[in-house]
């Protein structure tokens, strides 16, 4: 039980070292893309590695949605480290989306709302909005609506 412990111990200082390259979301996204293709696309570009002529550009093309189809590397395996990784990666790819996206509903926040009052010099002045309301006297719709200063 304690050899457990001190095996994740051990797995989690080196962390820092070993999961550098699944600090950006292409490669994280990549191993995920690697599991769900592991079992058709990565035998085919490992049967075609002999060949360079057709390994090449059959790897430029669809390799970074494999894992490692090399033979002598890992055969397209994968390893706990990697599970770890692309797992402690996934939050890097999460932060980005949802700070990309806190990031825009704030924008959109302070674009659509409609400000009531700008000053100008010292001065405070009223803002019209630009939305079609009835005018209580006439009975027909006014352009806009002329907000008093405050």
């Amino acid at each position: 039980m304690f050899d457990d412990i001190i095996a994740i111990i051990d797995t989690l200082t080196h962390v820092n070292r070993d999961c550098a390259n699944f600090t950006a979301p292409a490669p994280v996204v990549a191993f995920f893309l690697g599991q769900a293709t592991r079992t058709t696309l990565c035998p085919a570009l490992r049967y075609l590695s002999p060949s360079p002529l057709l390994y090449r550009p059959s790897h430029a093309l669809v390799g970074w949605v494999s894992l490692d189809p090399d033979p002598e590397g890992n055969n397209c395996a994968d390893s706990a480290q990697d599970w770890l990784c692309a797992g402690l990666g996934l939050g890097y790819v999460l932060l980005l989306v949802l700070a990309a996206l806190l990031l825009l509903v704030r924008a959109c926040a302070f674009a659509c709302t409609p400000r009531r009052l700008f000053t100008v010099g010292s001065r405070t002045c009223g803002v019209t909005i630009p939305i079609m309301r009835w005018s209580k006297s006439s009975g027909l719709p006014s352009p806009g609506l002329r907000l008093p200063p405050i």
